[in-house]
This record gives C-alpha cells, structure tokens and sequence, in this order.
C-alpha cells in the first residue's frame, strides 16, 4: 500500500512507487544513451583524424594500433561513466530531479526535506549498483517497503516523491522542500 508521508506543517507528500521510478529511469536511460552516442561520435571523428596521421604516416606498427584501441575503449567507458554519475548527481543536487523525473513528476529529497546535495547523489547513483546486484531486489524493494525507499535510498537516506507541476495546484501533495524534519516525517495510516 502507497502510504503518504505527513510533515510537521501538516502538509503530505507522496513517495513515489516502483513503476514510476522505473519509467524515469528509463527514460533517462534513453537521455543518457542520445548525449553519450552524440558526445562519442563527436570524440570518434577527432580520434579517427589523428588516428590516420599517426598510424598511417608515421607508425605502421599493429602492437600499437592494439594498444591505441584498448586505450580509446578503455577512455570511451570512463567517459560514460563520468557523464552518467555528473548527470544523476549533477541533477539531483541542483534541482532534485532528473529530466525523466520531471517528465514522470518525480523528486529526490534528504530526509529534511532538501536536495540530496552532490555528495549525497554521487552516493546514491554508486549505491545502484549495490540494489541492482542481488537480481535487482534493492530496487524492487519499493514495492514492499512502507516509505517507498529502495536499498540505496535507505542508506543514503533519501525519498522519491512525487512533485507539484505547474497546473496542478489542487494537487493534495506538496512539492519538497517543505518536509519537516527527518525526526517529523511519519507514516499515516489510510
């Protein structure tokens, strides 16, 4: 059962189910996905310049076209990854959501009822793969818990909530940061 949470100023705010967050994720995905094949075809035609020059005029060793490639495959991964932890962190940080989090009506708030703040996100998006391990059962634990937390939400301690959007203001639900403090969040019973 999805139950809202109450803050100290009497206010409810919604945490956000399973479906949702994964829709959001999903469409980051796809986000994510457009910037970084946009950002590497970019960095591929450079690379494919200087590749030419090097190996075709000035070395014409195989050994080193090998360890030319392990590198720029090595240098494509920590690119990706750069830009999916930027992203994620940079986001929530800034605003608390994602772009497919604003797309669903998602935020990302501490406790306190504040963005997660940089750190905070850099946790929570290296904490995905700990919920994602174990046949992803740290995400799937949204489904079963209460508060709606997912395991690297609970170690971090941040919720997903649903947010008020522009024309929605008879909306029942508040847009963070109004939370109370973390020790005035409580469950309601339905």
């Amino acid at each position: 059962m999805n139950t809202p949470m109450k803050a100290q100023r009497t206010q409810i705010v919604h945490p956000a189910g399973f479906i949702s967050r994964a829709v959001a994720l999903l469409l980051d995905l796809v986000i994510i996905a457009a910037i970084t094949g946009l950002t590497l075809a970019a960095i591929n035609l450079l690379s494919d310049f200087f590749r030419a020059t090097l190996f075709n005029t000035i070395v014409r060793s195989t050994q080193l076209q090998n360890i030319y490639y392990l590198l720029w495959g090595f240098l494509n991964f920590v690119l990706t990854y750069v830009l999916i932890l930027v992203y994620f962190a940079g986001c929530w940080s800034l605003v608390g959501f994602t772009p497919g989090m604003y797309l669903v009506g998602l935020r990302v708030v501490h406790k306190n009822g504040e963005l997660p703040g940089f750190l905070r996100g850099l946790a929570r998006i290296f904490l995905f793969t700990l919920s994602a391990l174990p046949l992803f059962l740290g995400f799937l634990w949204v489904i079963f818990d209460n508060k709606r937390q997912a395991w690297h939400d609970k170690i971090v301690g941040t919720y997903v909530v649903y947010m008020d959007l522009p024309g929605n203001e008879d909306s029942p639900y508040i847009a963070p940061p109004l939370l109370g403090q973390p020790e005035s969040v409580q469950s309601q019973s339905s």
